[in-house]
């Protein structure tokens, strides 16, 4: 296999080419994701189309879609807390359990702390965003979103 993070164009051994992906987006995360993204796009891009190793999968996303950024603008338009959000009574809040518990039936890894995830993040969306509120089949978005980033909430919030 090649010693440098370049991946050659001819895709050859197959073990080799995953081994070098793998050491490329190991070295990219080193540099930082977002710093990669914003400074060398055509470099991002060029390896997320040649794939992105699962457990980078979900910091992949969030700096494909400048998470940090959109954060930091969000919070700077009004004071915002995941957390008040996701706890606060909302007029959706019954149809979004009902769709929870419709959400994935055939996923073992998608349990009931992930159908409570669920219910959390739709209701602070909805509490955020009244004019949308909730809408159903947000239940299947955010439910991806949360297996792939590891149950992450908040992030999937945002």
């Amino acid at each position: 296999c090649a010693s440098d993070v370049e991946l050659a164009e001819d895709p050859g051994d197959e073990s080799c080419r995953h081994e070098e992906l793998q050491d490329a987006w190991q070295n990219l995360h080193k540099i930082g994701l977002d710093e990669v993204y914003r400074s060398q796009p055509e470099t991002f891009r060029k390896y997320a189309a040649r794939g992105v190793p699962a457990e980078l999968r979900w910091e992949v996303w969030k700096a494909a879609l400048r998470y940090p950024s959109k954060l930091s603008a969000a919070n700077g338009e009004r004071h915002v807390d995941y957390s008040e959000l996701a706890g606060a009574e909302s007029s959706w809040r019954r149809l979004i359990t009902v769709d929870a518990r419709r959400t994935f039936r055939e996923v073992p890894r998608f349990d009931e702390d992930h159908r409570q995830s669920l219910q959390n993040v739709c209701t602070a969306y909805a509490n955020w965003d009244p004019e949308v509120g909730y809408c159903q089949g947000m239940n299947f978005v955010v439910g991806l979103l949360l297996l792939v980033s590891g149950r992450r909430e908040e992030e999937t919030f945002w």
